[in-house]
């Protein structure tokens, strides 16, 4: 014999309120920046591409030829947020200066997180 229904029973085990997620809804962002100070020849975009990939983002990152780095997030704003942070603050190596960000739509060209040249 199964047990009732109940709500917070699944599988007739019960289930932790801290368990259940609230339903949100996420929004998407892509975030053109360019970082400037002491961010090539320091493992920035290998440490980027890194922490992206961790946060689920998509996009690429890459040296400039003024030896700026460019990079472009696109997922989850408040994951593309700390991404942003991250680079700017948390950089192993790195001295970040100053930043230029641009937020605009996603535009899903992306599948994965890419180093370019």
């Amino acid at each position: 014999m199964s047990a009732p229904f109940n709500p917070s029973y699944r599988d007739g085990y019960p289930i932790s309120i801290s368990r259940l997620r609230p339903v949100v809804n996420l929004v998407k962002v892509k975030a053109r920046v360019v970082f400037e100070g002491r961010v090539q020849g320091v493992f920035f975009r290998a440490n980027t591409k890194k922490y992206a990939e961790s946060l689920g983002l998509v996009g690429w990152v890459r040296n400039t030829r003024d030896g700026r780095v460019e990079a472009v997030f696109e997922g989850e704003e408040e994951d593309v947020r700390k991404a942003i942070d991250w680079c700017e603050h948390e950089q192993p190596y790195a001295e970040v200066t100053s930043k230029t960000v641009e937020l605009s739509e996603p535009d899903g060209r992306h599948s994965d997180f890419a180093i370019r040249s």
